[in-house]
């Protein structure tokens, strides 16, 4: 059977809702439709369609979806809601094209309105060339950051890098033309009758289309090959998901997350309905929500959520009765599901980029979401509050947390039983105790966690908080949060879900407040190198700002922008002034009046790191601080290490000697003192005393939630390194001692033994006194052999 292509514009008009709901969405990019329509017109084969006739006689394209849409966006049937055009396919009559191509087709898009290079590969403008191009089609007074907020209409715009462009659609309609002059002028009519501004900004020379005559009048002899498939080769769904997945290996790469829906599509009857899927859209990609549902219904009388579904367990769970009702009740509420979670994302204004963030890259943190709202709807739609405490928790975990898999399981156990700020806080303890999350700290806490010091040496023994502050100086996350009304009001139309409109296109970027080049060079001869490096990164020092804005900048600091928007403080910006990169490098502030010695370097490190404090503060007080752990919410296990702390505390105290309690950091580097609940949920605690010559003489106590067949408190106790050091530093002085095992190389321990059990700590509910009669050995064995 064969269709001409003229013959497809007709077809698509009539038959493209009926594109199987096995087909995946569009996934095809500006560069792909661009090179079909050069192959076209050469005369290439573009492959056959292969089509699907059902018992009623209709076609449905089972395989050449892509390519079908491709060829109905050249022939306009996209545009019949005009304004609503996502694409404009152009024809560049006075253009030379670049590499292979051979026509100077060329594109222009929603995200691209400017349109692209004509090169093979569809090169992007220059931000300078973008500008130009605004400035072109609106004049010097169009703020252009506006493309961000409110698309612009495509009948305003044209290929900015073309002589005389046409719209491609116009000049498809005429190409049956008799001969070139009726062509030329058929089209010329046309296009100037047109809504395209195009037209009264350029003088157009009309006899360069007749050089295109040929091309486009043997198209009416174009055909294309198309095997169609009777509905009686197809027996079954099972049959016909076996061609697709067969056929697609030879075409555009498929995710596998979309060869997944395509065969729950075509399993599950009644998902995939493109009224549902835009629905979906708005907030995650229909094919992981499908596979969501499916571990989730799976997963509803387990402790933890199943693995992802293979196909075959598709196929198979497709089978059981009870399973499909399950899927299409999820389905029947999506639309409320959908809903929920948006507005738990709504009470904090978290911009829809990192909605898509977490949807699309913390996978499991959504599903944990998309579980909680189909348990808890109803509780969860009149409860702003808690909406407003899950959104802080997923935003948290999204940003501080080294395995969400785990996290998610670990939740997903409490909440089942005790859904409740309690039940997610106790979550959150044992999710501390298994060290996979990073506590955080009061903003007042993170405010005065150092003191600066200009100088390279600083670096490396500045604070307290090491982990929380490494993730928290180069999350680029929180910024955006903290800029969140800006993002909103600047890039309103920008949704990263929608791939096909925006490619890669992120439309703003990471701007230096300082700019890089102020810093000079990072060699060793310049003394504040990698200090002014150190910091020259940090979000203090970063805002989003247009991509566009950000390159014209150049080295200049740009203040005038960042007050007009508000993305600083006017005594910010007043303070930024005064930084003169003449003395960036030097033992020199000319601002300084204190009489001490005091460089730029460090005044320009004190005010990134003020930003840093307000962006932190911000983030606490919006989305943190409702995470704030109480004495009720430890975990059994730790209330019982804490309880024997206590005792031992107590006891030590007693004797006249100053204790403490400390805890392991998550990245195991140091011990700080316990400071908060969250403190006391950490996998390593310990409890002693500083003697003589900075050793420790310590209790630690290990949180086991692994051990079977319960989780079990691990203690050991000797000699370890001064809490406040990172490191051992000096050699292993002290002598062996009887059932102590010694280490020359523990980054921990001088000597130590594990105590195997419970009762060499508890007696009775109390502390052994046994126990402390032995810390006292330990230290009097430091004092003798210690000088």
């Amino acid at each position: 059977m064969e269709y001409k292509l003229i013959d497809i514009k007709d077809w698509y008009k009539r038959n493209n809702k009926l594109i199987p709901e096995i087909q995946r969405d569009l996934v095809w990019s500006s560069k792909q439709i661009v090179m079909l329509w050069d192959s076209i017109l050469r005369g290439f084969p573009i492959g056959s369609f292969i089509i699907l006739e059902d018992s009623d006689g209709k076609l449905q394209v089972l395989d050449g979806q892509q390519r079908i849409n491709a060829i109905a966006q050249g022939f306009g049937t996209y545009m019949d809601n005009n304004s609503d055009s996502d694409t404009v396919l152009w024809l560049d009559i006075c253009g030379k094209p670049q590499d292979t191509k051979q026509y100077p087709i060329m594109i222009t898009t929603k995200s691209q309105p400017w349109g692209y290079k004509s090169n093979d590969e569809c090169s992007k403008l220059s931000s300078n060339e973008r500008r130009d191009a605004l400035l072109l089609y609106f004049g010097k007074n169009y703020p252009y950051e506006s493309i961000y907020t409110k698309s612009i209409d495509l009948y305003s715009t044209w290929p900015y890098k073309s002589k005389m462009p046409i719209p491609l659609p116009i000049i498809l309609k005429h190409i049956d033309a008799p001969n070139e002059n009726d062509f030329r002028d058929r089209v010329k009519a046309d296009f100037l009758g047109s809504c395209f501004s195009v037209h009264d900004r350029i003088e157009y020379q009309w006899d360069e289309l007749i050089k295109f005559f040929d091309s486009f009048h043997n198209l009416i002899n174009y055909s294309i090959g198309n095997p169609t498939l009777s509905n009686a080769s197809i027996s079954n769904d099972s049959d016909l998901v076996l061609l697709f997945e067969r056929i697609t290996n030879g075409g555009t790469n498929i995710h596998r997350d979309d060869l997944a829906y395509s065969i729950i599509k075509a399993h599950f009857k009644g998902i995939g309905i493109k009224e549902k899927d835009s629905i979906v859209l708005n907030n995650i990609s229909p094919a992981k929500l499908a596979r969501f549902l499916l571990r989730i219904a799976d997963s509803k009388k387990s402790e933890s959520f199943v693995g992802d579904f293979e196909y075959q367990k598709i196929r198979e769970y497709s089978q059981k009765k009870d399973f499909k009702a399950c899927i299409s009740e999820y389905y029947n509420n999506i639309k409320d599901i959908t809903s929920l979670i948006e507005s738990i994302f709504d009470t904090c204004n978290v911009p829809k980029f990192l909605r898509v963030e977490i949807a699309n890259k913390s996978t499991e943190l959504y599903m944990l979401l998309v579980y909680i709202a189909i348990c808890k709807i109803d509780t969860l739609i009149a409860d702003s509050k808690m909406q407003h405490f899950l959104c802080g928790l997923v935003l948290y975990l999204k940003w501080f947390c080294n395995n969400l898999s785990i996290a998610v399981n670990v939740i997903k156990k409490h909440i089942d039983n005790n859904f409740s700020y309690n039940g997610f806080k106790i979550a959150l303890s044992e999710i501390l105790g298994l060290n996979i999350l990073t506590p955080f700290i009061t903003p007042n806490q993170f405010k005065n966690m150092f003191v600066i010091e200009a100088g390279e040496s600083w670096i490396h023994r500045q604070h307290n908080y090491p982990e929380l502050w490494n993730k928290v100086k180069e999350k680029r996350e929180l910024l955006i949060f903290f800029q969140r009304e800006y993002i909103k009001n600047t890039f309103g139309s920008y949704n990263p879900l929608n791939s096909k409109l925006w490619d890669d296109n992120r439309p703003w970027d990471y701007d230096h407040i300082i700019p890089q080049n102020w810093f000079g060079n990072y060699s060793t001869i310049n003394k504040y190198a990698r200090f002014n490096k150190y910091w020259m990164n940090n979000i203090g020092n970063l805002a989003a700002i247009p991509f566009e804005r950000n390159r014209s900048k150049r080295d200049n600091g740009d203040w005038g922008y960042y007050e007009k928007t508000g993305l600083l403080e006017k005594s910010a910006i007043n303070s930024l002034k005064t930084i003169n990169p003449e003395y960036f490098n030097k033992d020199i502030d000319p601002q300084n009046n204190s009489g001490k010695k005091y460089s730029m370097a460090q005044r320009f490190a004190e005010l990134t790191f003020h930003r840093c404090c307000l962006i932190y503060s911000d983030c606490y007080d919006n989305l943190f601080e409702s995470l704030s752990l109480c004495e009720q919410d430890l975990t059994q296990l730790a209330k019982e290490r804490k309880k024997v702390f206590e005792q031992l505390n107590k006891a030590l105290g007693d004797l006249g000697e100053k204790s403490g309690y400390y805890y392991v950091t998550q990245d195991e580097s140091r011990e700080l003192a316990i400071d908060t609940n969250w403190s006391w949920n950490m996998r390593w605690m310990s409890c002693g005393i500083i003697v003589k010559g900075d050793y420790y003489v310590a209790l630690t106590c290990f949180l086991d939630y692994d051990a079977k067949p319960e989780p079990q408190l691990v203690f050991e106790i000797g000699i370890r390194r001064h809490p406040e050091e990172i490191a051992i530093t000096k050699t292993n002085i002290l002598p062996e001692l009887s059932n102590y095992t010694k280490y020359i190389d523990n980054n921990w321990w001088y000597i130590e033994r594990d105590i195997n059990n419970k009762k060499e700590i508890i007696i009775d509910d109390k502390i052994n006194e046994n126990i402390i009669k032995e810390m006292m050995e330990l230290k009097a064995h430091v004092e003798k052999n210690v000088n």
